[in-house]
């Protein structure tokens, strides 16, 4: 799974009347196509800087997600069928990936100290105290033979 920035551009004079409607159908785009949201939010209603068809104004979707990168061009091509979706730009978010990838390994370490610290003798018992001082002294008395 990789993670990727959308920004969808959809139709102004829908989004005045029911966003929630627009947000869902896009919403339902990405989760039909294998996608996990992990943030979607409306940036604005603006001007285009030139007109899309008959659009000169749009709503504006900001949305991360993740998702496998064959499912990229299924959600591309269902966007451009939506009559709601004027335009789309879909992104590879590397820095997203690095941020997700680093709060998993933190829980995947302290699992694994965890069965360490389960599997490890504790180092208080007095049979460790004895058997270093088995070493130690079968080490005094090699390096007593030698000299």
């Amino acid at each position: 799974m990789r993670c990727y920035e959308a920004m969808f551009l959809l139709v102004s004079a829908e989004g005045s009347k029911d966003w929630e409607a627009l947000e869902g159908g896009v919403r339902q785009i990405l989760t039909k196509n294998e996608a996990r949201i992990i943030d979607c939010r409306k940036w604005d209603e603006r001007k285009l800087a030139y007109s899309i068809g008959k659009h000169k104004r749009a709503n504006y979707l900001l949305c991360h997600f993740e998702a496998p990168q064959e499912s990229i061009d299924e959600i591309k091509r269902e966007a451009s069928l939506s009559e709601d979706i004027i335009r789309l730009l879909i992104l590879r978010d590397e820095k997203l990936e690095k941020e997700l990838k680093t709060k998993e390994e933190p829980e995947e370490i302290k699992e694994e100290e965890k069965l360490e610290e389960a599997l490890a003798p504790s180092s208080s018992s007095p049979e460790e105290e004895t058997g270093e001082e088995q070493e130690k002294s079968a080490s005094a008395e090699q390096g007593g033979d030698s000299a």
